[in-house]
């Protein structure tokens, strides 16, 4: 555990952990030399900011680092701009680096236990950004107790290991907005405790440390291949870039899709998180492999984060799903103009458009008029493990 200096004279101190983002995938690329100069490079940004009083630790993907309270969203934003416009070269090849940070405060640090308490909320709080896709996240006893039930489902997650049948399939509607029908659903992973189910982000972080994701792939394809083989329905299957990667995976659900030709021809396979660090040769073997086979392809959370245009196109694929955030939002002009943009886009690439997070009739409205081709969300109906249900409830709503 890291001994610092204490300050027992500072007051108002904020213990901040900063996360390096892909630290996974620099170290199967990069020696440790050339690993240090990565966190080194932090250092130095670090040094430079007079709010910053200390810096604890350089060490594998993590810096540790404290500032002064007063202004530390100020503080933090500055930091994070330095960073990300401080490139790393590295045998020639630029680097720009990125990262989350978790903050926990106090009005002083006196004991090396004061420190070690602050550091574990600071790592309550990093987790936390990270599950919500924020920059930072201040700690708070509500994110304590978020993670004790998280926690407390890791016994769920071992029965999954021991017991298959205990991760079901989920299904929402997908809807075309120009007919008003119901065309397809989404298949979501769920998993069975005893008491409620669990949604991914409850789980699937601690599936993916376990090394264990591919078991979720091979379940849910399997499942969901028997609901839809009693009906005509298109649905659609996720898949991450790391799930395509991995050999044994990609084999499986390749013969998945040749032995169930006729259900295949109405699947379509949902890439997550396409950024700058998959092997892009794979994903585009992939993407034309199961297109051959009769499999539709869209790219999921696309419009932020790491989706971008130029991918897009460079890929060969049939729908692109508008991220949630950008919807949520459309009331706002500028997620408006974003959402515009990719429509009118994947007109130009023969693809259609799907949103995501459709609450409310005046959002289905608004994208309808936009020129969206499909919606999903809960104004059409919440996850539900039964697509006849999920039909019966969408028809009864629109009588």
């Amino acid at each position: 555990m890291y001994r610092i200096k204490l300050f027992p004279d500072k007051k108002n101190i904020c213990v901040v952990k900063y996360n390096i983002e892909y630290f996974h995938y620099f170290k199967t690329k990069y020696s440790f030399e050339e690993i240090f100069s990565l966190a080194q490079t932090i250092r130095d940004c670090l040094v430079q900011q007079e709010e910053v009083i200390s810096i604890e630790s350089s060490m594998k993907s993590e810096i540790i680092f404290m500032i002064e309270t007063a202004g530390a969203a100020k503080t933090i934003k500055k930091i994070n701009k330095l960073i990300k416009n401080t490139p790393v070269y590295i045998n020639g090849e630029k680097i720009l680096l990125n990262g989350t940070f978790g903050l926990s405060f106090t009005r002083h640090i006196q004991t090396q236990n004061e420190f070690k308490k602050l550091l574990y909320y600071s790592e309550i709080a990093l987790v936390h950004a990270r599950e919500k896709r924020l920059l930072f996240a201040f700690y708070s006893e509500k994110m304590e107790k978020q993670r004790e039930k998280i926690e407390k489902d890791m016994s769920a997650y071992y029965r999954f290991c021991k017991e298959e049948s205990i991760l079901i399939p989920y299904f929402q509607p997908i809807v075309c907005n120009r007919c008003e029908e119901l065309v397809s659903y989404e298949s979501l992973a769920r998993l069975k405790s005893k008491h409620e189910v669990l949604v991914p982000f409850e789980f699937l972080d601690i599936v993916i440390k376990m090394k264990d994701s591919a078991k979720i792939i091979e379940a849910m394809f399997t499942k969901t291949f028997n609901i839809f083989d009693e009906t005509k329905t298109r649905f659609s299957l996720n898949m991450s870039p790391r799930d395509i990667e991995d050999r044994k995976t990609r084999t499986f659900v390749l013969n998945k899709i040749k032995s169930k030709p006729e259900i295949s021809k109405r699947l379509t396979i949902e890439i997550l998180e396409i950024d700058d660090f998959i092997n892009l040769s794979v994903v585009k073997k992939f993407i034309k492999e199961v297109r051959g086979l009769g499999v539709r392809v869209a790219i999921d959370d696309f419009g932020v984060g790491y989706s971008n245009f130029s991918r897009a196109v460079e890929l060969d694929i049939d729908y692109l799903k508008i991220d949630a955030s950008l919807v949520k939002n459309i009331e706002n002009e500028k997620s408006k103009l974003i959402i515009s943009l990719i429509v009118d886009f994947a007109k130009k690439i023969n693809c259609k458009t799907i949103a995501e997070y459709v609450e409310s009739y005046r959002v289905f409205c608004i994208l309808k008029d936009m020129g969206v081709d499909y919606s999903q969300g809960y104004y059409f109906g919440r996850p539900e493990e039964k697509p006849q249900a999920i039909m019966q409830n969408f028809y009864q709503k629109l009588a």
